[in-house]
């Protein structure tokens, strides 16, 4: 075995990477770990239904537990008011259920463990000041389609890896802060920016410590492009020709045959 790539946890990853450099074999190794994955939603559209719709549809697809769901929303103060009305509108038609019934468009969660961590990741962020505008509470091995506001970096909601479907929204000034909160993460595999402002949009996905940043669009992949991460989501690339250089050996052929 030459090189190892594991897809998981970040406690699965870190233990993958000290067995790797415990081995008396020299291996590379590829890791794509967690996320936390921001929106900035911008004025020029935050009062979109679609935009709001499509942002929500980005955290609470897999119900929440997909590595580039959206967590975190950073809403322009001129349009978060509207932006979190549409929101909430989206997240309440949601139906928890028999994931093999068609009338199921919000399946349970993966583990009960893990319906722990959303609860208690929620539990103190209410009691830190955030407010519930749609759900919040567990359900058997569901989890309510939840919408939370006045959300801060202090919580943990905005800081680990939720993996369930849960939105927090925080109001932001402008780009500056949006910017800033958004990077304020250990993690970082994408961000999405939500604007028609083209130069903007550029302007902003330069600061964004992310491998992927959507425009107007979120949580999904191109075969073609490179899927990679930042600080504690992990190392090496996947996807793209990008991926197999990793898996491959190099060998250069330098030298000179003397013409006759």
């Amino acid at each position: 075995m030459d090189h190892v790539h594991f897809t998981g946890s970040n406690v699965g990853g870190k233990s993958v990477l000290q067995s790797v450099a415990a081995s008396s074999k020299w291996m590379g190794i590829g890791t794509e770990l967690g996320g936390n994955d921001a929106a900035i939603v911008l004025s020029d559209v935050g009062a979109d239904c679609t935009v709001a719709s499509s942002v929500v549809d980005g955290g609470m697809y897999n119900g929440g537990q997909s590595c580039c769901a959206v967590e975190r929303v950073f809403v322009e103060e001129a349009v978060h008011d509207r932006f979190v009305e549409n929101a909430a509108a989206v997240v309440s038609q949601y139906v928890m259920g028999d994931p093999l019934s068609v009338s199921t468009t919000m399946g349970p969660l993966a583990t009960e463990k893990q319906v722990n961590v959303v609860q208690r990741q929620v539990d103190e962020a209410v009691a830190m000041g955030a407010k519930v505008v749609v759900g919040g509470k567990r359900d058997g091995p569901f989890f309510e389609p939840t919408l939370l506001t006045n959300v801060t970096s202090e919580m943990e909601i905005m800081q680990e890896e939720t993996f369930g479907p849960v939105l927090a929204i925080e109001k932001v000034k402008g780009c500056e802060q949006a910017i800033r909160h958004a990077n304020d993460s250990k993690f970082g595999l994408t961000a999405s920016i939500w604007t028609q402002d083209s130069s903007l949009a550029d302007i902003i996905a330069k600061q964004l410590n992310v491998g992927t940043v959507y425009f107007n669009r979120c949580d999904v992949l191109d075969p073609l492009l490179p899927w990679s991460g930042r600080g504690e989501t992990g190392v090496g690339v996947g996807l793209s020709k990008y991926s197999f250089l990793p898996l491959v050996h190099f060998k250069a052929i330098n030298g000179l045959f003397k013409r006759e």
